[in-house]
């Protein structure tokens, strides 16, 4: 069995919810100091239909922050998927959603 070590939950916003995804984004840097969060997205990058922000973890980190976003998120929707180097399969087979799921672009990935 594959065991994954790293992960990437992207929530998303829009022009409605971006303050509720900047104040989600506070909770998580106060309540998990040790993750790295991306910078603010404004626009759609990569395979990302949506702006939105990064948060990079480790497999220690996987149950309490994904317990905490299924909590926290309020309306937002993220997107986590692990990060193994093989971006095609990471965003494809390897995700999981917490609210509303979104085709992504996957011809930014090849």
């Amino acid at each position: 069995m594959l065991e994954f070590e790293n992960f990437h939950a992207h929530v998303y916003f829009d022009s409605e919810s971006k303050n509720t995804a900047l104040a989600l984004r506070e909770k998580i840097a106060k309540a998990f100091p040790e993750l790295t969060l991306g910078r603010v997205w404004e626009s759609c990058v990569g395979p990302h239909p949506c702006p939105s922000y990064q948060i990079a973890f480790g497999q220690s980190s996987f149950q309490s922050l994904i317990s905490f976003l299924m909590q926290e998120r309020a309306s937002l929707d993220i997107f986590i998927h692990a990060d193994t180097g093989a971006d095609i399969v990471d965003h494809t087979q390897y995700v999981l959603w917490l609210g509303k799921s979104y085709a992504l672009n996957l011809e930014k990935l090849k």
